[in-house]
């Protein structure tokens, strides 16, 4: 594709994005992390090697909002925090490079939902990995209900805490770079509800 052009771009992405799927669920049948760690770094990597310097921000986002997805349904199976970290690395970086290089200020509306649900899905994934976490603990029998309280909390507590306190810091980040145009657009970004006090 790059080298001889044997393969237009297109067709070369799409080989690309099929041995990452395709690796993916190998990796959860065969309950082998390295390989989905893998397959997630050719996923990440493929807009790059595929890519012809055009600006398609749309294209970019779904692709990632799809690998994204397929790193939630990988969590809801398996508590695998490097494949978390690097679908969280992955996605914002490439979001990053693209809004360094690409983004004007009349992108905001294409982008913007964007945002909004690559937060969420990496809210989610930090929540799913504590599930699981506690889910892939053994049960100790014959405990007292006091005793078997404490270990489900201590069990519970265990979120991975880099993207739990890393993707509302990256999200505001790239948040506050959207709302550079508006003069208070960081500000009520930020706003949130507080109770009255009577």
């Amino acid at each position: 594709m790059k080298l001889s052009g044997l393969l237009p771009a297109s067709v070369g992405f799409a080989f690309l994005f099929g041995v990452a799927v395709l690796s993916a669920a190998l990796a959860v049948l065969q309950n082998a992390p390295m390989l989905a760690i893998v397959a997630a770094l050719e996923g990440f990597a493929a807009p790059v090697l595929a890519s012809t310097g055009s600006n398609q921000p749309v294209a970019l986002f779904t692709y990632l909002l799809v690998l994204d997805i397929g790193i939630v349904l990988i969590a809801w199976f398996r508590a695998w925090r490097v494949l978390n970290l690097i679908g969280f690395v992955g996605t914002f970086t490439l979001a990053a490079g693209w809004a360094h290089k690409y983004y004007t200020d009349d992108q905001y509306a294409t982008v913007q939902p964007f945002l909004i649900v690559f937060f969420l899905l990496f809210t989610a994934i930090g929540l799913l990995f504590a599930r699981r976490t506690l889910f892939d603990a053994p049960v100790q029998p014959a405990q007292p209900l006091a005793t078997r309280a404490l270990d489900t909390l201590r069990r519970a507590g265990r979120v991975d805490s880099s993207l739990v306190f890393g993707t509302p810091m990256v999200a505001f980040g790239m948040q506050y770079l959207l709302m550079r145009p508006w003069e208070y657009g960081a500000a009520f970004s930020a706003m949130r509800s507080r109770p009255s006090t009577s």
